[in-house]
């Protein structure tokens, strides 16, 4: 992971209308054509070739062993390259639940990136904590903005909330616009830890929750404002317990990282338990 990384939150949104390798769909560009206009269409296309494997068993799907593989598909280029290789229609070709390839919100929100990116639109993942999934808790989620134009600012639109999931939840908000009050990215979480607005003990990952927990999706969320969007089954997994520890000297970086002043020019290499897995070169 280079040094001097510059945080570009506030960068033109004409940035975020190039690719990244995690998101260029290579030779499979074609495949966008069929593509809806809107983004809720988009999203809909999304969620009818990738099933989140934490609600599979919604949808009547069994996750086998070999199944969860395909979590490892980390790019768009690779995961399109697996679904045309079991399913060679079309995108927008109607598939039952168990014929989706497994993946999890990041992976959504990575396509639906993918394709707006693909047509000129500006739009970027963005790692952080949604109130909407775990009663009373933030849990980790990851969404696409993208740029409205005409109104001039960024909107958030969870692709994850098909109609199953979205009655489930009781969403009552459109997924195309996800309120800000309801989805936090992580360097605006990590603000509200220090600040005292947020209990880092509400913030969590499954069993996983915490401070350390904030400062790697606050980790994550500046990675992918410089198009270098990791992945949910990253490194941190590994890290026993007792080294999930946050040392003065690396909350004070991660203050700076999380600082609402821009540009920012930092450090992002913690420690050697957090780095951008080689999968992902540098987008620069």
């Amino acid at each position: 992971m280079a040094d001097g990384m510059t945080i570009v939150e506030s960068v033109p949104p004409a940035f975020y209308a190039r690719q990244s390798a995690a998101t260029d769909p290579g030779r499979h560009v074609a495949l966008f054509a069929r593509m809806p206009n809107d983004v809720g269409g988009i999203c809909r296309i999304a969620q009818n070739v990738i099933l989140h494997v934490a609600w599979a068993r919604v949808y009547g799907v069994t996750v086998t062993d070999a199944r969860r593989r395909e979590q490892d598909l980390q790019t768009v280029g690779q995961r399109l390259d697996y679904i045309v290789r079991v399913d060679g229609r079309a995108l927008d070709a109607p598939r039952e639940p168990g014929a989706r390839t497994l993946g999890a919100c990041r992976d959504l929100a990575a396509l639906v990136c993918s394709v707006l990116r693909s047509r000129g639109t500006p739009a970027r993942v963005r790692c952080g904590f949604a109130s909407y999934l775990v009663p009373r808790r933030w849990e980790n989620h990851w969404i696409c903005e993208y740029w409205d134009a005409e109104q001039t600012r960024w909107r958030r639109a969870d692709a994850q909330l098909d109609d199953v999931i979205g009655q489930r939840l009781r969403i009552s908000f459109d997924p195309c616009d996800v309120p800000p009050d309801r989805f936090i990215t992580g360097r605006e979480a990590w603000r509200r830890y220090r600040a005292g607005m947020v209990d880092a003990l509400d913030c969590g990952d499954g069993a996983t929750k915490g401070s350390w927990l904030l400062m790697i999706n606050l980790v994550r969320d500046v990675l992918a404002l410089q198009l270098e969007e990791v992945s949910p089954w990253d490194t941190w997994r590994d890290v026993p317990e007792d080294l999930r520890i946050i040392q003065p000297d690396v909350a004070s970086r991660a203050d700076r990282l999380a600082a609402p002043e821009e540009p920012v020019e930092t450090n992002v290499s913690f420690d050697e338990a957090l780095h951008v897995p080689p999968w992902l070169p540098p987008s620069r």
